[in-house]
């Protein structure tokens, strides 16, 4: 699947600045969602470190961090993962039929302690007394 189908090309004006290509930034934003790093500060070290990572987005040089966060922004605004996961489901899961299990997960009253065991007192059985017990009840 090509992150880049539902990504729009950078508008090229006669005046201002040039708008930075945002499919490769796209690229990285899949990246992040991949690798699961929790923030752009994250992926920007990552991309910096990692020339593969940088060449398999298609950056020559990593963007600023205002700027991937800009885009992230422009990209949550168009709803660009719900729309991948869409095609994804579209291109290769639509003429299956999906078998999978529910389980319930409803809440059961139960215990949490187990309950305490009431100790028997033992009794002492009458057996023989020992010699030394003996020969003192004598005495007394």
């Amino acid at each position: 699947m090509r992150i880049e189908e539902h990504v729009p090309e950078p508008k090229r004006g006669k005046r201002g600045g040039q708008q930075i290509d945002r499919r490769p930034i796209a690229r990285a934003f899949l990246a992040k969602a991949f690798l699961n790093l929790s923030s752009t500060r994250a992926l920007k070290e990552m991309l910096n470190q990692s020339p593969a990572l940088r060449m398999l987005c298609g950056m020559d040089k990593v963007a600023s961090e205002p700027t991937l966060s800009r885009a992230f922004a422009q990209f949550a605004h168009l709803n660009l993962g719900d729309l991948v996961h869409q095609a994804m489901i579209a291109k290769f899961v639509s003429s299956q039929i999906v078998m999978h299990a529910s389980h319930d997960a409803t809440a059961l009253e139960v215990r949490e302690k187990a309950i305490k065991k009431v100790k028997v007192p033992k009794v002492k059985k009458r057996g023989v007394v020992p010699r030394r017990q003996r020969f003192a009840l004598r005495r007394s």
